[in-house]
């Protein structure tokens, strides 16, 4: 590189914004460092920069490469940056940014050869895409794997935000990196190791209370404090407090953080459309969106007291993912109807097969009894009147050998039948009322048919005039 390209290098503050000219002297002094050619720097820091590179051999890629910039003389900081080699080398993970290389410069500089991200820090990536609640969830699990990874490999981050959690398109597939472990921790430091403690490192936005106050003491809880402001960031935009009032908060005025849940950070109109989400989404529609369990998991996992958050980020991912398969969360007040309506909501179409086949079930069930109501009646009609046909010929049979003429020594006619019939019955079916008075009924009708047919029987009365005799006729003469 020659000396006017040296002395003005290309640079870019934020992935993705235009590259800018500035006079660097440690890019004069890298122009070329090895099969690496410095393009840009990408980003800088108090500690050194990141740039921008071609690797040459014995692959052609781009690459980033993390230089320190600090004097020589600062040993933590070197140590620092020894550590953070160090921590990246043993980590394998597809949502962890990888290390290719690592040396020093002539100058003594130590430096990182690590995986180029052509990304945007997950809030503006999601933005850029225009995602839903749950597809921003969904990539946010990526950020809690790799810090899981992380944590199983007994590094704490202690600097995780959005910038540190790029995003960029594999393929088709959103793929997230966690990059930048600066400031990372050791959960257990092995013998010689130099991690600073006693100081306040980190973003303050997102740091939690003890890493603000610059605990000693600090485990993987912290990192978990990080991710729920990041989450919270990631669904509003916004952040729910700083880490200096969240150290407010848990030296006693902790109702100020129950009090701000990410769905009412949304100030606006109910129909106030949401930029960054997808076109048609109102204020009211992302609102009822976070209410409830997400602004749950938030407050749960960004408690300043330590002791209420999350115990791992593994609790943080699975409550997440309880989220998005509408189970109940852990993060949730205890209750049945909170259960049972998640229940509902998530088996909502299997609880809405089962009511329409309860509802087919007790409509069958009712006209099944309605039917054999209708059959019994029926049946106990039928021998209802069985009973009543076999009373009435044991009832006939029993006049017919009881009944005596009306006058004596006189032949039985249908007149003494009738009326012994119709006196006995009362005595006959003294148990049975109805019956009696049922044959009394009939009877009744006997009769009167019995005197309808004598009516029409009767022949017609004779008339007084007297018939007409014939003509006597002649006796034959004597001869």
């Amino acid at each position: 590189m020659d000396d006017g390209l040296k002395n003005m290098v290309l640079t870019a503050t934020e992935p993705g914004s235009e590259p800018r000219l500035k006079s660097d002297l440690l890019a004069r002094q890298l122009g070329v460092l090895g099969p690496y050619v410095l393009q840009a720097i990408i980003g800088e820091g108090g500690m050194g920069a990141v740039y921008l590179a071609e690797q040459t051999e014995p692959v052609q890629r781009k690459v980033a490469i993390k230089v320190t910039r600090v004097d020589l003389s600062s040993g933590h900081r070197l140590a620092r940056f020894e550590s953070e080699r160090q921590i990246l080398a043993t980590l394998k993970h597809p949502n962890v940014a990888q290390v290719f290389d690592a040396g020093d410069t002539s100058e003594g500089f130590p430096y990182l050869v690590m995986e180029f991200i052509d990304g945007l820090p997950i809030d503006a990536f999601a933005d850029q895409q225009h995602w839903s609640v749950a597809a921003r969830v969904n990539v946010f699990l990526q950020a809690c794997a790799a810090v899981m990874y992380a944590h199983q490999h007994g590094v704490i981050h202690r600097d995780l935000k959005p910038a540190n959690l790029l995003v960029e398109n594999i393929g088709q597939t959103p793929t997230l990196k966690l990059i930048d472990f600066g400031i990372a921790k050791l959960a257990a430091p092995v013998p010689g190791s130099q991690t600073e403690t006693g100081r306040t490192v980190g973003t303050p936005a997102y740091m939690s209370p003890e890493q603000a106050e610059g605990d000693a003491d600090i485990d993987t809880r912290t990192d978990v404090y990080a991710l729920g402001m990041t989450l919270c960031k990631l669904l509003t935009g916004l952040l729910p407090m700083s880490a200096w009032s969240a150290k407010s908060a848990r030296e006693g005025h902790v109702s100020d953080h129950q009090e701000v849940m990410p769905s009412a950070l949304l100030i606006g109109g109910p129909d106030a459309p949401v930029a960054g989400y997808p076109a048609g989404t109102r204020l009211r529609d992302l609102r009822a969106a976070l209410r409830g369990d997400l602004d749950w998991i938030v407050m749960k996992a960004t408690d300043p007291d330590r002791s209420r958050r999350y115990a791992s980020v593994s609790e943080l991912s699975d409550d997440l993912k309880r989220y998005l398969q509408q189970e109940p969360v852990l993060a949730a007040p205890p209750g049945w109807f909170y259960r049972i309506g998640k229940f509902l909501r998530r088996y909502r179409w299997q609880v809405a097969s089962v009511m329409a086949l309860m509802l087919t079930v007790a409509t069958a069930a009712v006209l099944l009894v309605r039917s054999l109501q209708q059959e019994r009646a029926a049946l106990e009609l039928a021998n209802m009147q069985l009973r009543q046909h076999e009373d009435f010929n044991a009832y006939a049979a029993h006049v017919i050998g009881s009944v005596q003429p009306s006058t004596p020594g006189s032949a039985i006619n249908l007149d003494d039948i009738l009326r012994f019939a119709k006196d006995d019955a009362a005595v006959y079916f003294k148990d049975r009322p109805q019956t009696a008075f049922a044959v009394s009924l009939l009877v009744d009708q006997l009769v009167r048919r019995a005197h309808a047919n004598r009516a029409s029987a009767s022949p017609a009365p004779a008339t007084s005039a007297q018939p007409e005799c014939l003509p006597a006729t002649d006796s034959p003469a004597d001869d």
